[in-house]
C-alpha cells in the first residue's frame, strides 16, 4: 500500500482539530473525546467512500491502519503513564484521517517540536538544570535499576503534549502539499 493523497476534507478536519485540541490542551489540560472520537470515526468511514467521490480513499485499509499506527505508537507511553489518553485517541483520529504515514511523521515532527517548546518553556522557568537532574533521577533509579520511579513529585509541570502533535501534523501536511509526500523535504 503506498502512500495515499490526503483529500481535501481529511485536510480541513485535521487542521480545525488541531487547532482545537491545541486550545483546550493548554487551556483545560484535556483533550474531549467530543472531538477525537468523531476524528475516529469519520477517518475510517471517510476511507471507505469511493475515491471517484473525492472524500476519501475507498480503501478501508488506510483508515484502519492510520488508526492502529496513531495508537500504537502512544500505547507503551500511555501506558508508562507519560502521556494522557487524549494524546492517545487524538493522534489516532489523526492517523484514521490521514493514514499511516501521517500519524507516524505527525509523532515524528511533533516529539521534535514539543521537545523544543519543553525547553523554551524549562528556560523561563529557569528549571533546565531540575530537568536535567530529573533524567538522571530516572535512569539511575528506573531504567538502570529496573524499578518503578513515582515521577508525581518530581514533576514542576506538564507542558500540553498536542501542542507539539499539531506543529508535527502541520509540519507534515505542509510537506504533503509541497512534495506530495509527508517525509522530509530531503528524504
Amino acid at each position: 500500500m503506498e502512500t495515499p493523497e490526503i483529500t481535501a476534507v481529511a485536510m480541513t478536519v485535521l487542521v480545525v482539530t488541531g487547532i482545537i485540541v491545541t486550545i483546550t490542551d493548554i487551556r483545560r489540560h484535556k483533550i474531549y473525546n467530543v472531538v477525537t472520537l468523531p476524528m475516529i470515526v469519520g477517518g475510517v468511514v471517510l476511507h471507505l467512500l469511493p475515491a471517484d467521490w473525492g472524500v476519501g480513499t475507498g480503501d478501508w485499509r488506510v483508515g484502519v491502519y492510520g488508526l492502529a499506527t496513531g495508537f500504537g505508537i502512544l500505547f507503551i507511553p500511555f501506558a508508562l503513564d507519560l502521556v494522557k489518553a487524549g494524546d492517545v485517541k487524538y493522534l489516532a483520529g489523526v492517523g484514521a484521517l490521514g493514514g499511516p504515514a501521517v500519524a507516524l511523521f505527525t509523532f515524528l515532527y511533533g516529539s521534535i517540536a514539543h521537545g523544543v517548546v519543553c525547553l523554551f518553556v524549562l528556560r523561563k522557568r529557569g528549571e533546565v538544570g531540575e530537568a536535567f537532574e530529573n533524567i538522571g533521577y530516572y535512569f539511575r533509579n528506573s531504567f538502570l535499576a529496573r524499578k518503578v520511579v513515582d515521577f508525581s513529585a518530581r514533576s514542576q509541570g506538564q507542558v500540553p503534549y498536542a501542542l507539539g502533535l499539531a506543529v508535527g501534523l502541520m509540519v507534515a501536511l505542509v510537506c504533503h502539499l509541497t512534495t506530495g509526500s509527508v517525509f522530509p523535504m530531503w528524504a
